[in-house]
């Protein structure tokens, strides 16, 4: 997918926020919604997902604040099956029924089966995504294809076709603000996508989550968030300039001048 160039005015705008608020490394007050039994572990700052769900599982940050924020840890695969894993960022409570949805969704299936393709990929929802809701409008949750809640955004770049391994622990950063969404699994900057991108003038405020769906076994852990200049680092701010080459000059210059010296606290 063809990326959306930045505005050197909002790269501006974030570069604004405030320099450093404190790094979140409790979790334990988040959410589960949908299916799922999900169980934290305090030492490691890790929520454990361990049923093979009929439908999707979310667990997601009830304070709904993501916007100006990165999140970073580790995700791991320890249970049978080859299903999906990921993320949602802009989540807000009660829309995974609902019909009014606006987030968006990183599903990560371990191999091809249905209409679901082996491989990482960006989703749009905006539609409630329950087996009631989606039998009733007419669409299947195992064909994301030709679900009219989901509309495909982006593929990642060296991950769009390859699947997650079990036993194999993968590394994730994800920023988010107003103006973009990048996700970085293993440093490697997988996705980068601008509101136009999803036919919005704006990203909205909403939550971080996790999310699986018919998948069992799955570990994200040593999990923090702080201000996006706090975790993303300035390699990753440059990958991100390239991947938005119109104003990218202008976001490694803001890398150079106002990040540098930040790195992240893993």
């Amino acid at each position: 997918m063809k990326k959306t160039a930045i505005a050197l005015g909002a790269l501006v705008a974030f570069g604004s926020l405030p320099l450093h608020a404190e790094t979140v490394s409790d979790l334990s007050g988040w959410l589960v919604e949908g299916d799922g039994t999900w169980t934290y572990d305090v030492e490691q700052n890790s929520w454990y997902q361990s049923e093979n769900t009929p439908e999707a599982s979310y667990l997601y940050d009830p304070t709904g604040e993501s916007l100006g924020k990165a999140i970073s840890g580790s995700i791991t695969v320890t249970g049978s099956d080859d299903d999906m894993i990921g993320f949602v960022v802009g989540y807000d409570s009660g829309e995974n029924a609902s019909s009014d949805a606006n987030y968006l969704l990183m599903s990560w299936k371990g191999l091809n089966q249905n209409g679901w393709l082996e491989g990482m990929r960006l989703w749009h929802i905006t539609d409630a995504m329950t087996l009631e809701e989606t039998r009733s409008r007419g669409d299947n949750v195992w064909e994301p294809g030709t679900n009219s809640g989901m509309t495909l955004l982006d593929t990642a770049t060296n991950l769009g076709s390859t699947g997650w391994d079990k036993n194999e622990s993968y590394t994730f950063d994800i920023a988010y603000n107003g103006s973009y969404l990048a996700i970085f699994v293993n440093d490697e900057l997988e996705m980068s996508i601008a509101p136009g991108d999803a036919g919005l003038e704006t990203f909205e405020e909403g939550s971080f989550g996790f999310y699986n769906f018919s998948q069992g076994g799955v570990t994200y852990g040593s999990v923090i968030y702080d201000d996006v200049e706090v975790l993303i680092d300035d390699e990753k701010f440059a990958n991100l300039a390239n991947a938005v080459p119109f104003e990218g000059a202008g976001l490694a210059t803001l890398a150079a001048l106002g990040f540098a010296g930040f790195r992240r606290k893993k």
